[in-house]
């Protein structure tokens, strides 16, 4: 009788241990990195663009002036410096250092790519090494725009950006949000505005 308790209780004990250990390897660890939030492509092309149109808006600005004077050479100095400069630190400004450094040397060696390709038309044939030159000149803007201004954002803050923001009276009376209403009738629609609390 003793032998068969000694069996039984060490089976017990076996599957006891073995117990504990499935449900300790079971248990999530602590240390182990929550799941990465959902993101959602974004672009800000439209900041590189306003930095763009602004630079090309002031040496326009010291051109109308004939480029005479301090200030028709400041406004061309920083015209072009905004050209240069102010797209890369746009990107730096959404945490993309590489991309930034990347858009600078792109903005260095087009134009002088382009320059270049512009000063190789021959008499009574300059259209279209002249256009091409310029093109290229010209491509970081629209390559920076449309192919590097991309970046993931939270869908939840992609969702924020994009609602509206109630009026200052209403957040202080506790609307947290507003969004449109609409509700068919016999008599037609009925359009409204409504908020979170």
């Amino acid at each position: 009788m003793s032998r068969v308790h000694g069996w039984i209780r060490w089976v017990f004990g076996l599957g006891l241990l073995f117990s504990t250990a499935t449900a300790a390897a079971a248990e999530p660890n602590d240390t182990s990195e929550p799941c990465p939030p959902v993101t959602k492509r974004h672009s800000y092309g439209w900041q590189t663009l306003a930095t763009d149109g602004a630079g090309i808006g002031v040496i326009v600005l010291g051109g109308a002036m004939r480029f005479e004077g301090p200030a028709a050479v400041a406004a061309a100095s920083v015209g072009t410096a905004t050209l240069f400069l102010g797209a890369p630190i746009v990107h730096v400004a959404h945490g993309r250092w590489p991309i930034g450094v990347l858009d600078f040397g792109m903005r260095l060696t087009l134009p002088i790519v382009g320059g270049y390709v512009a000063s190789t038309c021959t008499q009574g044939e300059c259209g279209g090494p002249f256009v091409a030159g310029v093109l290229i000149g010209l491509s970081p803007i629209w390559i920076d725009a449309g192919v590097l201004a991309w970046e993931d954002v939270p869908v939840e803050s992609a969702r924020r950006e994009r609602a509206p923001r109630p009026p200052r009276m209403l957040a202080r009376l506790g609307v947290s949000g507003l969004h449109p209403t609409t509700k068919v009738t016999r008599r037609g629609f009925e359009l409204g505005l409504g908020g979170a609390f």
